[in-house]
């Protein structure tokens, strides 16, 4: 009994041998134009260049927000909780600055008991974060975001606004997660007398709370006990050596499949970093149902057939032939 279904790919090609029943899986090459260097150019010659806009650059950067990208959608599939909103994924939006936000690789929208909830997030390939510090740069736009006048799509309290980093500082997650779980107490002045036991607490509380001058803004306490319940921090390890996450993804991607092997694993998971990145490169808009009818109808010969589970989570299956 072989496999005959197939998802396609977009920049990573898989193929399917027929005679092996096994995917291959092959980089897509680039084309690279020379141009003369020491062509004489005259005022009359030359010509306006328009300059490239985000979505037309390509580099690690980008490849890493694709694969964070790839992630929240894997983690939509395999009906899992998404990270600091939760709910149902109902769009994955890319560069989203013209939708008026300062936190704008990726928009993660979801709905929660009919009300949408939105992730907006930062992706850098470094660690950025210190033993002590957010980033400042992060905070001031989370600042700016925050306090920005209509039209703000941020509604404070529901939205959240996220950074995605490469690579780990353990030191700083540890501390951190201190500082969150002392901020979703009801009592908001043990909340900050928490914050404010020891010195490692308050140097981390005073790169939340400092960055607001840079924006513009007067904070309280209080209301930076809010931006740190707002603020969610991820570190991923996509494009490090061994990456466990990259691993995870592709575990993830085979247990979605009844024909759950490591190339199909690593096809589908390719696949959904693809999506990203033609959603990146395209409109900057996904709509989940419109990566379903993407799976469903993208492939050689038959179709994958699904099953939705309670109405939220859709299981992915290959259809097995004799």
């Amino acid at each position: 009994m072989g496999t005959t279904a197939l998802f396609r790919e977009t920049e990573a090609l898989s193929r399917l041998d027929g005679s092996q029943n096994n995917i291959v899986l092959s980089s897509k090459p680039e084309d690279n134009m020379a141009t003369p260097k020491n062509k004489p150019s005259t005022p009359s010659a030359k010509k306006s260049v328009r300059p490239s806009t985000t979505r037309e650059t390509a580099g690690p950067g980008h490849d890493f927000e694709d694969r964070v990208g790839a992630w929240l959608l894997l983690t939509a599939l395999a009906g899992e909780p998404l990270p600091g909103i939760g709910g149902t994924a109902v769009m994955l939006q890319t560069q989203v600055e013209a939708g008026h936000w300062h936190i704008d690789d990726i928009l993660l929208t979801t709905v929660v008991s009919g009300e949408d909830r939105r992730l907006a997030i930062s992706c850098k390939s470094n660690v950025q974060v210190t033993s002590k510090a957010l980033p400042a740069d992060f905070v001031t736009r989370c600042w700016q975001q925050w306090s920005k006048p209509e039209p703000n799509p941020m509604v404070r309290g529901r939205d959240r606004l996220a950074l995605v980093t490469r690579g780990r500082n353990s030191a700083f997650m540890a501390t951190w997660s201190e500082l969150k779980n002392a901020a979703v107490g009801a009592d908001v002045e043990l909340a900050i007398g928490r914050m404010r036991a020891n010195a490692k607490y308050c140097a981390l509380f005073d790169s939340v709370k400092n960055p607001a001058q840079d924006a513009g803004v007067a904070v309280s306490d209080t209301e930076v006990v809010a931006m740190i319940d707002s603020i969610f921090v991820e570190p991923l390890d996509f494009q490090l050596a061994e990456s466990q996450n990259e691993r995870d993804a592709v575990g993830r991607s085979r247990r979605l499949l009844v024909n759950g092997s490591l190339a199909h694993g690593m096809a589908l998971w390719e696949d959904l970093v693809g999506c990203v990145r033609d959603t990146r490169l395209g409109s900057g808009t996904l709509a989940i149902e419109d990566l379903w009818e993407r799976l469903r109808t993208d492939n050689t010969w038959d179709r994958p057939r699904f099953r939705r589970n309670r109405g939220i989570t859709v299981t992915v299956y290959l259809i097995h032939n004799s």
